[in-house]
């Protein structure tokens, strides 16, 4: 039963290594767009999420099975929770178990990655948003909708429009 547990942990955190994988590259697509890239920034932005909602039913599934065997053998939850967060004592494993903390190891070192990157990529949106603000402002200092918007008190109706020449 040991043994099959291991297999689904493994299997489980395979999936969920291949999924940050996937989160990682888009995270890497994301920081190198620009104001003009709206549609993929909001198209990367969605993908992000579906693979966030994934993983974490996948960590759920994780946390389930380490649970139910648990349940069947004692104090055995605690070790293999322990493993899936590299917690665990690397010379008391064995080697099955041994092969699952290492796959943990390359799923954190994707998770230490992503962290990184989104440090950058959140100083990216923010460069964006103030390039877009700053294109708004000037967009809207040169036309005759902002005089109007300005003279109506940005929604007072008076029945006229700007104009200009008035």
């Amino acid at each position: 039963m040991e043994n099959q547990t291991i297999h689904k942990l493994k299997e489980l955190t395979e999936e969920r290594k291949q999924l940050f994988e996937e989160y990682l590259q888009i995270t890497r697509e994301l920081t190198g767009l620009r104001e003009e890239d709206v549609e993929r920034i909001t198209a990367g932005i969605g993908q992000r999420e579906a693979l966030a909602a994934r993983i974490d039913v996948m960590t759920e599934e994780c946390r389930a099975v380490c649970s139910t065997y648990g349940e069947e053998v004692g104090q055995q939850e605690g070790k293999l929770q322990a493993i899936l967060q590299c917690g665990a004592d690397f010379s008391l494993l064995r080697e099955e178990e041994k092969e699952l903390f290492l796959l943990c190891q390359s799923v954190n070192r994707l998770l230490a990655e992503i962290q990184d990157l989104n440090g950058l990529l959140h100083r990216n949106f923010q460069d964006i948003r103030k390039r877009l603000q700053e294109s708004i402002r000037r967009n809207n200092t040169d036309s005759k909708f902002a005089g109007y918007l300005n003279q109506m008190n940005y929604g007072a109706s008076k029945g006229v429009l700007y104009d200009s020449r008035k």
